[in-house]
């Protein structure tokens, strides 16, 4: 029976009591027949109360699940602005020996120079001094080949701030334009410089063809 009308049958029933003499308070059941039907709506709106009281709960969790998703999405612009600068501005750099076959005698911890640059990402790598200066701190990859003339023995280390890496390419001439390569990962810092030099214990006879295939590459793995 809905609730209106359950209510609405008590207040007929106290009022036929009250015609017949008897005192009645409606608020209180002393109306023959209404003790049960009260005790039932005391429980039922106690019953209310308690799920009133737990939306009132549910409903302050989604306010606050509310306001902190409205907190993310004001960050996000800014959040891609930062994303889209590390994607659009990369860092990379392929450098050679000039294009002509000369001999290229190397001295004791000579400095290479490649000076003729084929791509040059985030203009890190300079060609007159040789040298790559690290923009952003993370891991970088290098890669250096050289060729030597026949009978010849030629040995390039790659270096960072002048130091050691143990990082060097080996290349002897069994044969006219014999290669040597290697690949180094090496973990830098803005500021640091990298470069190849020659090292000293082949100076005596480390002669390379001044070719394109003399190759210095470099480029950024991971940004920290």
């Amino acid at each position: 029976m809905p609730l209106f009308w359950t209510i609405l049958l008590i207040m007929m029933v106290c009022l036929i009591k009250s015609y017949n003499g008897q005192k009645i308070d409606y608020f209180h059941p002393t109306c023959s027949g209404a003790d049960n039907e009260l005790s039932v709506l005391r429980g039922i709106v106690k019953e209310q109360d308690k799920k009133v009281e737990k939306l009132e709960k549910e409903l302050n969790i989604f306010k606050k699940i509310v306001s902190d998703m409205r907190g993310t999405i004001q960050e996000l612009p800014s959040k891609q602005g930062t994303m889209a600068e590390k994607l659009n501005h990369g860092v990379g750099f392929t450098a050679m020996l000039r294009g002509d076959t000369s001999i290229y005698q190397l001295e004791e911890n000579e400095k290479l120079v490649f000076g003729y640059v084929s791509i040059n990402e985030g203009n890190a790598y300079n060609k007159d001094s040789g040298i790559f200066r690290c923009p952003r701190n993370g891991l970088y990859a290098f890669y250096v080949n050289i060729l030597t003339l026949r009978h010849k023995t030629a040995e390039v280390e790659i270096t960072k701030n002048g130091n050691h890496t143990n990082s060097a390419a080996y290349s002897q001439g069994v044969s006219e334009g014999t290669n040597g390569s290697i690949f180094a990962l090496l973990t830098l810092t803005v500021g640091d410089e990298v470069w190849l030099r020659a090292a000293n214990n082949w100076s005596s006879t480390g002669k390379i063809l001044k070719y394109r295939e003399n190759t210095f590459s470099g480029f950024l793995v991971h940004q920290y």
